[in-house]
This record gives C-alpha cells, sequence and structure tokens, in this order.
C-alpha cells in the first residue's frame, strides 16, 4: 500500500532546495531576495515574516509576493523568539 504522505514530502524536499529563480516571482523580488543572501526556498522559510516587513529592502509588493509563494506552497515562516 502506496502512503500519499511519501509523495507530499518529496515534492516537499524538492522545493526546499529548489532555487528562487524556479519560482513565479517578479525581478525585482529575486532580486531582493539575492540582495539578502537568500537563494532558496528553505533559506525564505528559515527567515521570519518580520524579517522581510522590517528590512528596507524589500518593498511592500515584492513581501506580499514572497509571503503568498510560502503559505501557497502549504509552508510558514519561522516563529519570531
Amino acid at each position: 500500500m502506496e502512503v500519499s504522505l511519501d509523495k507530499s514530502f518529496e515534492s516537499g524536499e524538492n522545493i526546499l532546495n529548489k532555487d528562487i529563480n524556479d519560482f513565479e516571482l517578479s525581478i525585482r523580488a529575486c532580486q531582493s531576495l539575492r540582495n539578502a543572501g537568500i537563494n532558496n526556498f528553505s533559506e525564505i522559510i528559515s527567515k521570519s515574516e518580520d524579517f522581510f516587513s522590517a528590512t528596507n529592502r524589500f518593498d511592500l509588493r515584492s513581501r506580499e509576493e514572497i509571503i503568498n509563494l510560502v503559505k501557497n506552497n502549504g509552508f510558514d515562516f519561522k516563529l519570531e523568539k
């Protein structure tokens, strides 16, 4: 019996290592991420949502794109401590 969770886990693993250029983000959002030293999806979710709001290198549209990317793929940001 195959469990569908295995496939979800595999796709989750694949998305974590996916380069930010492989997502449908604007050039501005990708460049902002690169400038912040973020190169793949796992690096995005390792930050808190506040990181993107508090950092002046992300404009409102880019922040919304990044937040939607994370949420639409079933992930969440790191929680602030």
